[in-house]
């Protein structure tokens, strides 16, 4: 069933010196005091007269109704033609369970008037174009919950006044009021047409506009109501793309980010505004000869754009949606001390949100001249190699030890005036070792060994000289 199907409509009031059901709708009621199973929901519809005259001067008026059965919505007026000087009382009947758009019940109700009371047309086709007339809204309840057990006699009543149209429209669009919690019954009537002494409870407390927002594919709200002036989070959303934010205001201007329709705030969906999408994908930086540094801070470029970096220091970057098509490419720009430039162009079809690009960063290498000196250099009694060009990855410790420090693998490093470093390997000044000690010539042919293996080492691709601990094993076979 349709919502506009589960509608019904009554004409009730005081006739021909009766009062009566003079009309319903879907199924007509024969017997006024007695009920179908089709027409038992207009039980509990009664002479409004009384709460009329309390309240009223001379109408019309509006009624609304909270029961166990649903709510029901009326408009009240003076029948001229009775001369009783009696009313009309048209209702409209939304089940428990549903909740009616109350600008659409309101609109159904005046139209309804014209049909039955003005034009006395008692035309069920009418009536259920009138009644389609009705929207469901989306609020989980309209008055709120008792606070206060009822005493089984009357229904509690209250009644509020409206200056015009405007107002009326939203007292009935606003129907969740902290107000309404202990009352069963509230008229609505002008506030021009209000009787002096009244003893039924008047509401004076402006109606607060508490909308339901209304989410749909790809936007979700931070919460399922707002009040008009509250601000909001709308998450917009698309698969395997990161998620937007956007931060609204709820308020009577247009906004592009929602529409209202009653006491509904519908959200527009990302594709109507041309969002962007962006799929976020990080780095794993390092270094390719199997070493991760322990600081690189790196400078990423991708396609121009400036890498960010997360909360967790994590580097990563946002290729929009449009760039991620078949055959899509960015180019992504590696640049980090110590070491050579990276440059390389991406494939960006297939990859995933989240997806790791890794990045195999080369060091740079430094040849260093190094001029060897062993022996005592108080006495002059030394032997020096000839100069050796040794290559140094910027990321060996080795590196910064001569370069900051002017260390060798523990031996003091000179800078020379030309470029490059003396080493001065001292031997032991150690008495207790004097007959341990090798004879000069067999030392100095140690040494050529050694100037040997260290060419070697440089032809084999200078991994031997990047730790050189040989050096220290001369100096202890020659001290």
């Amino acid at each position: 069933m349709t919502f506009s199907e589960y509608i019904k409509v009554d004409l009730y009031g005081q006739y021909n010196n009766n009062t009566e059901h003079v009309y319903s709708y879907p199924e007509k009621i024969t017997n006024q005091y007695s009920f179908t199973e089709g027409t038992r929901w207009a039980a509990p519809i009664t002479d409004p007269r009384a709460l009329f005259q309390s309240v009223c001067k001379s109408g019309p008026c509006y009624i609304i109704h909270r029961h166990k059965n649903g709510y029901y919505y009326s408009y009240v007026e003076r029948n001229a033609s009775d001369s009783r000087g009696g009313l009309e009382m048209i209702t409209i009947f939304v089940p428990a369970g549903l909740h009616a758009s109350g600008g659409s019940v309101l609109d159904a109700l005046n139209e309804l008037r014209g049909t039955l009371i003005l034009s006395r047309r008692y035309d069920d086709e009418l009536v259920r174009n009138c009644a389609a007339r009705v929207t469901e809204c989306h609020s989980k309840e309209f008055f709120p919950a008792k606070t206060k057990q009822d005493s089984g006699g009357q229904p509690m009543a209250a009644f509020r006044t409206f200056k015009d149209a405007s107002e009326l429209r939203t007292l009935f669009t606003f129907l969740k009021q902290n107000e309404y919690a202990d009352i069963d019954k509230l008229l609505i009537v002008h506030e021009h047409d209000v009787k002096e002494g009244t003893n039924i409870q008047r509401i004076t407390t402006p109606a607060k506009q508490v909308f339901n927002v209304i989410g749909c594919s790809g936007a979700k709200a931070d919460r399922e109501e707002a009040t008009l002036g509250e601000s909001f989070r709308i998450t917009y959303s698309k698969d395997d793309f990161e998620p937007l934010y956007k931060d609204v205001r709820l308020d009577s201007m247009p906004n592009p980010a929602y529409g209202t329709d009653g006491n509904d705030v519908h959200l527009t969906d990302p594709e109507t505004l041309r969002m962007t999408f962006r799929k976020k994908l990080f780095t794993d930086i390092k270094s390719n000869d199997g070493t991760t540094p322990k600081t690189i801070n790196p400078e990423v470029i991708f396609n121009g754009t400036p890498a960010e970096r997360s909360e967790d220091g994590r580097v990563f970057v946002m290729v929009p949606e449009n760039a991620v098509h078949e055959g899509g490419r960015a180019v992504l720009d590696v640049n980090a001390t110590h070491f050579e430039p990276y440059h390389i162009q991406v494939a960006l079809d297939g990859l995933r949100n989240n997806s790791v690009l890794n990045v195999d960063l080369t060091p740079k290498t430094n040849v260093i001249p190094i001029e060897f000196c062993f022996g005592d250099t108080e006495s002059g009694e030394t032997h020096t190699l000839p100069v050796l060009k040794v290559p140094v990855k910027e990321t060996d410790p080795l590196y910064d030890s001569m370069l900051v420090g002017q260390i060798f693998h523990g031996y003091e490093a000179i800078r020379l005036p030309g470029g490059g470093f003396r080493v001065n390997i001292p031997d032991k000044d150690d008495k207790d070792n004097e007959k341990k000690r090798l004879p000069k010539l067999l030392r100095i042919l140690l040494v050529v060994l050694g100037v040997v293996i260290v060419s070697l080492a440089l032809v084999c691709g200078g991994y031997f000289l990047g730790h050189l601990d040989v050096i220290p094993v001369f100096g202890k076979i020659l001290g």
